[in-house]
This record gives structure tokens, C-alpha cells and sequence, in this order.
């Protein structure tokens, strides 16, 4: 009876904890794939310096992730976790201090391990915060759970500067002939050689 009593006090308990649902981030800017270099690498798309952005509920941390930007209008906005519960949450917008490195497009795929080569450890670094919401979640509604982006100090993507065309050399002109030496006129004086 007992252990029965206690699995009911269990059930009741994880009854009272809302589910966690996700919130989307609308407006997110796109930064286009790239080419650089003389071999035209092809590159992802991505903020030179990305946001990291933090949903708080009071001071605690519920979710945070670094939000690169999308590579293309049609890609899927980035999430963000919340309580699928009525609550006010903080979301922080802060800038991240290290760039993003380059990552090339179409990684292979190692087939013994069946990892990528593409995946690389990115280290955000001091994060500057430059914005702060709230943003107010009603129960079962998911439409209250977006959340507008905000635009960062610095927000230009990678390859912004590589999509304009390189300044190409100065063409070297031809040489202007130099006028043949003039022979002096007849009858002017001038002895002959």
C-alpha cells in the first residue's frame, strides 16, 4: 500500500510540471553562402560575430543557444526552449566577442567513424549584452511563443566582404614609341656625319 501511495505522490508531482515546448526566433537574418579566394571555396553562410541569445525565467537559465543566422530566407528559424505555461520570460540578446571561422560547404562524411568533417567547436567568448525582451507565453498557445529578433551592434555576415569583386591589377600600358631622332633639314647648315 505503501509503494502504491508513493508512485500516486510521483504521477501527481510530474502532473504539475509543465511540458517543455520551444519558442521561435522571427526576423533571424540570412547570410548567404560564399565563395573566396582564387579557387572560389564555396563557404557556409553565417554572422561574422554571432548572438548568443538566453531565455531566463527570473534569474534562472532555461534555455541558450548562439544563433548564426540562416543561409537562406527558406530556412527554418531557430528555437529557443521555454515552459509551456502563462509566464513572462527575459530573453537577452548579447554579441558574441570571437568570430565565426569559415566552415566549407558539402563536408564528407568519415566512414569508419561516421563523422563529419565539418563539425568544428565554436567558443563564443565574452558575450556583450545590447538587448533585452520580455516576452509574455500563454498555455497551449503556441503563437505567444515567438520572439522578435534583435538586431546585433555588429551585424555583418561572413564573406560580406568577399562578395564584392576584387580590385584586379593595374594593366600595364605599351610603352609610348619615342619620335625618331629628327634629321636636320637640308640646307640649314648642319654638316653631314
Amino acid at each position: 500500500m505503501r509503494k502504491l501511495f508513493l508512485l500516486a505522490a510521483l504521477l501527481v508531482g510530474a502532473g504539475c510540471t509543465s511540458a517543455r515546448v520551444t519558442a521561435k526566433i522571427d526576423g533571424e537574418p540570412v547570410c548567404a553562402d560564399f565563395e573566396l579566394g582564387a579557387t572560389r571555396t564555396k563557404l557556409k553562410g553565417a554572422l561574422k560575430r554571432p548572438v548568443k541569445v538566453t531565455v531566463l525565467d527570473g534569474k534562472t537559465v532555461l534555455s541558450e543557444r548562439v544563433v548564426l543566422g540562416k543561409r537562406a530566407a527558406s530556412d527554418p528559424a531557430s528555437v529557443l526552449v521555454v515552459q509551456d505555461e502563462s509566464e513572462t520570460y527575459t530573453i537577452r540578446f548579447a554579441q558574441c566577442a570571437n568570430e565565426f571561422a569559415p566552415q566549407p560547404l558539402g563536408a564528407s562524411v568519415d566512414k569508419d567513424t561516421k563523422r563529419r568533417d565539418d563539425h568544428t567547436m565554436y567558443d563564443c567568448g565574452d558575450a556583450t549584452v545590447y538587448k533585452e525582451l520580455q516576452v509574455e507565453v500563454k498555455s497551449g498557445k503556441p503563437e505567444t511563443r515567438v520572439v522578435a529578433w534583435q538586431a546585433p551592434p555588429d551585424a555583418a555576415c561572413l564573406g560580406a566582404d568577399a562578395a564584392a569583386p576584387l580590385p584586379s591589377a593595374p594593366v600595364p600600358s605599351a610603352p609610348v614609341p619615342s619620335a625618331p631622332p629628327t634629321a636636320a633639314p637640308v640646307g640649314s647648315g648642319a654638316a653631314a656625319p
